[in-house]
């Protein structure tokens, strides 16, 4: 996470996009944060960055929230969040993709593939890993559009122990390019 625009792309988009982005990172931030006030209400410790990529006109915004509530370690929470940048508009996954079913079932597909090359962070429970590979929008729901793949993002737990930490994987755009309206 770097917490900061990438500053050559953002100097080439005109100053209104630049406000509207600006805006629409506020927004995203507070929307995010609403959706876990139980925590901030305990007066829990949290830590809030973001990163924010892009690709074409579409800017991939994902927050991660790390919350200590005095336990064992901290809680993570991700959130991704998309922007057009020509029509100032969030998109959804919807708005990016083509048949919803069939592209959660080819990430699934290619994210086992390439998940083995990362065999050593993964449980050694097949059944944990199936499961966090089932082609389910929650599985997949932390997609970066990057310039040249697309990232795919598993929090802790999700295919590997807490001490993995995220897990991610980059499927490039060649292999996806059926599903892709982008």
């Amino acid at each position: 996470m770097n917490n900061y625009i990438n500053m050559e792309f953002y100097d080439s988009i005109h100053m209104e996009e630049c406000i509207m982005l600006d805006t629409f990172i506020i927004d995203k931030k507070n929307e995010f944060l609403s959706k876990i006030e139980t925590e901030i209400a305990k007066k829990s410790i949290y830590d809030l960055s973001y990163d924010i990529r892009f690709y074409k006109n579409i800017a991939s915004l994902h927050y991660i929230l790390y919350v200590d509530s005095g336990g064992a370690h901290s809680i993570r929470y991700d959130k991704v969040f998309y922007y057009d940048l020509v029509n100032n508009k969030e998109l959804f996954l919807e708005d990016l993709i083509t048949n919803k079913d069939e592209f959660l079932k080819e990430l699934s597909t290619l994210s086992e593939y390439l998940l083995k090359e990362k065999k050593n962070l993964l449980y050694d429970d097949v059944k944990m890993v199936k499961t966090g590979l089932t082609p389910t929008i929650e599985n997949f729901s932390l997609l970066i559009f990057l310039e040249d793949n697309l990232q795919i993002i598993f929090p802790p737990y999700q295919v590997g122990p807490w001490s993995s930490g995220a897990i991610s994987i980059k499927i490039p755009y060649l292999s996806i390019e059926n599903y892709l309206k982008v």
